[in-house]
């Protein structure tokens, strides 16, 4: 792991992270079932709109 490129990292996260069956999706299904998981799903799609800016191509 260590010789890993940080970028390729990150890269390979946001990829993950927009998975179906991630813990991102995971918590974004919760927040549809019940409404009290609102504020944080707010501050997680600020966090996906911000994972949509990186270029991971």
């Amino acid at each position: 792991m260590e010789d890993q490129d940080p970028e390729e990292i990150i890269r390979e996260f946001v990829r993950n992270a927009k998975k179906a069956h991630s813990v991102l999706w995971a918590f974004d299904q919760l927040i549809l079932k019940d409404s009290k998981w609102w504020k944080p799903h707010a501050a997680l799609l600020k966090m996906l709109t911000e994972f949509d800016k990186i270029d991971i191509d």
